[in-house]
């Protein structure tokens, strides 16, 4: 993994050989929950009103997370990535919620705590992502990202997903309007 995305390792700790992934527990959704938060006030603070940032907290609707985990399958996936024992990421991915061809998997979320940042842990969580969309036949991983998130536009560039033009406002996961665009990875390479 380091080999193929060096420019990835450049800055920060290299952790890869000490990250384990995990499909995720319902017991571990509190934990997830602190990431996701973790992440939005550290990566969508410039694309979010700061009263809504100061706002998340973790835990307003763990009984749907935990739900949403006991019944993983071929329609949803959920993983956790743990650095030195410690919970530091996570990824879900399923079928697509929009349009798009049948032989498609959503990446929906990948987020790693702001500490974790370019240690390896996103790029081992994704790779185990890629991994298991590959053998379960699907032909390509489609995600959307905010147009303006270079971090994690480069992150995704850097596995080789690609701009496919597809855009959208989306409102649905914060109440404000947040523009993406759609990035897809040929599975069949």
């Amino acid at each position: 993994m380091h080999s193929r995305y060096p420019k990835y390792f450049s800055r920060g700790l290299d952790l890869s050989n000490q990250i384990t992934i995990l499909n995720a527990e319902p017991s571990v959704a509190e934990a997830i929950d602190g990431i996701r938060v973790a992440a939005l006030k550290a990566s969508y603070s410039r694309f979010l009103p700061s009263d809504y940032i100061q706002s998340l907290s973790v835990g307003d609707d763990l009984s749907g997370l935990r739900d949403r985990l006991r019944n993983p399958g071929d329609n949803f996936s959920a993983y956790v990535a743990l650095s030195e024992e410690q919970l530091c990421a996570f990824s879900f991915m399923g079928n697509p919620r929009y349009e798009t061809d049948s032989d498609t998997i959503e990446l929906y979320a990948l987020n790693v705590m702001p500490s974790h940042w370019r240690s390896g842990v996103g790029a081992r969580l994704l790779a185990q992502c890629l991994q298991e969309a590959k053998q379960k036949l699907f032909e390509r991983m489609e995600l959307w990202c905010i147009r303006e998130n270079d971090r994690a536009i480069q992150f995704y560039k850097s596995f080789g997903f690609t701009d496919i033009g597809r855009e959208r406002d989306n409102r649905h996961l914060t109440g404000h309007s947040l523009f993406e665009e759609c990035f897809c990875l040929s599975l069949q390479r």
